[in-house]
């Protein structure tokens, strides 16, 4: 991919993190690169990541389940049709990047948007 390319990319990337398009965020981050956006934040605090077959997320200090959509109420976080499945502890390493564009879109997003994640500003 030429750096022209590229640029325009992240420009477009940042953009829709500016813009608070959380739609198209969770689209990609809930819909098949959760992995991203939970290494993304686990280097940022360190928290435990949780997995089943469909979905990573991390677990905050507090015992509430963290991805793209915020805290939630519980430790654990069921998308449709993950009825029956598996959650266990998973070791997040850079091996759960699928796509290094979407992981600077996940660091800008936290860090525009901390509180939504139940961390402090940087």
């Amino acid at each position: 991919m030429s750096n022209l390319i590229r640029q325009h990319e992240m420009r477009r990337l940042i953009t829709l993190c500016e813009t608070e398009d959380w739609g198209s965020a969770a689209a990609v981050f809930q819909g098949g690169d959760c992995g991203t956006f939970a290494y993304a934040l686990h280097q940022r605090t360190g928290w435990q990541a949780m997995a089943s077959e469909n979905h990573v997320w991390l677990v905050n200090p507090d015992g509430k389940a963290v991805d793209i959509n915020g805290v939630h109420e519980t430790d654990m976080i069921r998308l449709p049709g993950d009825e029956g499945l598996t959650v266990h502890p998973h070791r997040i390493s850079e091996r759960d990047v699928q796509d290094r564009d979407n992981l600077a879109w996940a660091n800008q997003i936290i860090a525009n948007h901390p509180s939504r994640f139940g961390i402090a500003e940087w």
